[in-house]
């Protein structure tokens, strides 16, 4: 796939832009999501700093926008919300204040983000990345009506286990929910047959906004390896509502899928063997054996792969090197053997044996081999390539951040230089949030200054 020229250096500008912006400008408070249940004429007040992590001084305007729901913008008060010439290193507290009505009319979730947002200082010129970092603040309003909001929870797992089918359940209506239990079937989808059915525990008087939870214990006792669907049906009061999940039972077994069929004579060759895990846990230290024999049934060869942990349910690839020295060219049989966790999976096959392979081979037999460039494609190289064009975009961008400190900071430091020392100095920006690289230039800067006047 050829990409665009134009099109790469655009993307890696907004990445670099998007990184600056979003370290030019901090603001801190008690939370950054603020999530709470609506109360009718509820009062609530939220203090938050910035501070001005850019490398000039800057305007800022914080302002409330609608994200979802209602617009409750009218209902946010944030003093203040402008300032003017605020210089590096320089931070500015700010309240929030909601106000909430009697009523909200759309119910469900609400959310208002309050953006702290730079503008252009008087005089500024020339192209400049604005900052902007924002607060969320999510209001959840009762439905009038009877509404529940619910999951299915079911996970993977391994023949002869149980586990717990939890269905979730929350309040959302202003109604009490009296009564609640679900139906749990489970279908293999091989056969479509439903081959086992559960019924919860039932739950009674569900208050609004109360969570809580209903479940049935499945046991896949005498069941097959294999995809199966789980479908609830939730049954509340006179309402039912159905959700469905796919999950896979497991059983310990790993499948070898292909390996390498073709290898040059006379050489120590590298051989790759794929190979699936059907267990729902962690395989640790899966090997190969591998062995070779000739058109009259001789073992001519027998070597063995490294060893690998493997993942559940995950696809992996077996190393193995294979010398062909002896061997002469022609077809022979191979059998592979994994051996996993006291079980064993083997796969028989044909091989050839070449005088020249677009294969790879070594001059010797590695200890491991944790990396082959082999294995990166195409897409992973440009991924590659553009992370460390970014990174050097970063350090060159942070490096002119530290050459281009605002002179208003050098002079206000060469001033409080005059009364107290280095480190009371540099104490006093690192609460500020500067890094300590910059504040030792802004430092070496003012003195520089000082002994020039």
């Amino acid at each position: 796939m050829r990409l665009n020229k134009n099109y790469v250096v655009l993307s890696l500008f907004m990445v670099i832009l998007l990184n600056y912006s979003a370290h030019a400008l901090l603001v801190s408070g008690e939370k950054m999501k603020v999530e709470f249940q609506f109360t009718p004429n509820d009062r609530k007040e939220f203090s938050y700093y910035f501070l001005n992590n850019d490398y000039h001084t800057s305007d800022y305007v914080i302002i409330a926008e609608t994200h979802k729901g209602a617009d409750l913008t009218k209902y946010f008060t944030i003093e203040p919300d402008t300032f003017k010439s605020i210089h590096v290193g320089e931070h500015r507290e700010f309240k929030i204040k909601v106000n909430l009505p009697e009523k909200i009319e759309v119910p469900g979730l609400n959310e208002v983000r309050v953006w702290v947002k730079g503008t252009p200082s008087e005089g500024t010129s020339g192209m400049v990345a604005l900052p902007v970092v924002g607060v969320r603040f999510m209001i959840s309003v009762l439905f009038p009506y009877k509404y529940l909001e619910w999951g299915l929870n079911i996970g993977n797992m391994n023949i002869d286990e149980k586990q717990n089918v939890v269905l979730t359940l929350r309040n959302l209506g202003e109604p009490t929910i009296e009564s609640i239990y679900g139906k749990i079937e489970i279908i293999n989808l091989e056969t479509n047959e439903t081959v086992r059915s559960m019924t919860t525990n039932t739950i009674n008087n569900l208050i609004s906004w109360q969570e809580s939870q209903v479940s049935a214990t499945f046991n896949s006792n005498g069941l097959r390896a294999g995809n199966y669907r789980a479908i609830a049906t939730l049954y509340w009061d006179e309402n039912s509502s159905r959700q469905e999940r796919e999950f896979r039972i497991g059983q310990l077994e790993v499948f070898i899928r292909d390996f390498t069929k073709i290898f040059q004579k006379d050489a120590i060759n590298r051989m790759m063997i794929n190979v699936e895990s059907g267990w729902n846990t962690l395989i640790e230290k899966l090997y190969a054996d591998i062995e070779v024999f000739d058109s009259e049934g001789n073992q001519r060869k027998k070597f063995r792969s490294f060893d690998k942990d493997l993942g559940a349910w995950k696809t992996e690839s077996l190393e193995a090197y294979f010398d062909t020295t002896g061997l002469n060219v022609s077809n022979y049989s191979i059998k592979v053997t994994l051996v996993y966790e006291g079980a064993t999976t083997v796969k028989e096959g044909v091989i050839e044996i070449v005088d020249q392979a677009n294969v790879e081979t070594v001059d010797k037999i590695p200890r491991k081999s944790f990396f082959s460039m082999s294995l990166i494609n195409s897409t992973s190289l440009l991924v590659i390539v553009l992370i460390i064009f970014v990174i050097i975009n970063l350090i060159l961008l942070l490096r002119k951040r530290k050459k281009d400190i605002d002179p208003e900071v050098v002079e206000n430091i060469r001033k409080v230089l005059e009364k107290h020392s280095d480190t009371e100095v540099e104490q006093m920006l690192i609460k500020k949030g500067w890094q300590k690289d910059t504040i030792k230039e802004i430092i070496r800067q003012a003195k520089a200054k000082k002994k020039a006047s």
